[in-house]
């Protein structure tokens, strides 16, 4: 099963660890998504089609379940904010091979996470 995953930049910078295309990945994740949010950021087609984030700052162990899979495609999203929302026009999208959390911030464009698509994607094993 493949699955479309977001990562946010703080969950990478702060406690995460880099990760690239092709690696196999073990992450927390929650179904708990901002769609709306998601929306001004990708638009309404891939915001349905996200089916996690990372999410390693939960209120609740609960909220959270261990996935593994495998990183096929990372795409870093950019944009403007203005009073909390996505200024319309500002969303810059590159597909890149290596994530890191640090992505350079330019001329007010703001890094704010990542897309990831990971393949064979299951509940991990619990050990």
């Amino acid at each position: 099963m493949d699955a479309l995953v977001w990562v946010d930049a703080y969950e990478v910078q702060c406690c995460g660890e880099p990760f690239t295309v092709g690696l196999n990945v073990t992450w927390p994740m929650s179904g708990q998504l901002n769609i709306a949010a998601f929306m001004e950021l990708t638009g309404a087609d891939t915001a349905a089609s996200v089916s996690m984030a990372v999410d390693r700052h939960a209120r609740r162990a609960e909220d959270t379940v261990d996935h593994t899979g495998t990183v096929t495609r990372i795409e870093r999203y950019r944009c403007r904010h203005a009073q909390g929302h996505v200024v319309p026009g500002t969303v810059e999208v590159r597909p890149i091979f290596e994530a890191d959390g640090w992505e350079p911030e330019e001329d007010g464009v703001d890094f704010v996470g990542y897309l990831v698509t990971l393949t064979d994607i299951q509940r991990a094993v619990e050990g």
